[in-house]
């Protein structure tokens, strides 16, 4: 951890709070990983795609739009998490680093969908929708 944290404050001049673009570029860069897609107003089906193709998905949120009752209250303004699946209902399992009950935690698809938001500077609630697709 403090190796990427030691990239980001070369790369960006900072290392907290990164952007879904600054993301995928610490993917790239420090981990000399190519496959790593940006997409913008993505959708459940193209996350459901990603996933049947066995790439990693990573999402961008407002955290206290997530309504995780594992998050120490009021919950992040902003987080990262991965899905890595979705149930026969359509809701997303993910892997959640926010709480130690975080492995294989199932999220309402809708929910999810409404709680992507990308960093903004600190007005999560109104950033951008975009997920990154790696693989």
């Amino acid at each position: 951890l403090l190796e990427i944290k030691s990239f980001e404050e070369g790369r960006f001049g900072y290392y907290k709070d990164t952007t879904a673009e600054e993301t995928a570029e610490i993917i790239r860069e420090f981990y000399n990983f190519n496959k790593v897609k940006v997409v913008y107003e993505p959708t459940v089906s193209v996350i459901k795609k990603a996933l049947v193709e066995k790439k990693v998905v990573i999402v961008p949120a407002a955290g206290r739009q997530l309504g995780n009752p594992y998050f120490r209250r009021p919950g992040p303004l902003y987080h990262m998490l991965v899905i890595k699946g979705y149930t026969k209902e359509g809701n997303f399992i993910t892997n959640d680093p926010g709480t130690r009950r975080g492995a294989d935690y199932i999220y309402n698809s809708n929910v999810l969908m409404n709680a992507i938001h990308d960093w903004n500077g600190g007005d999560v609630e109104h950033g951008g929708k975009v997920i990154i697709i790696v693989g």
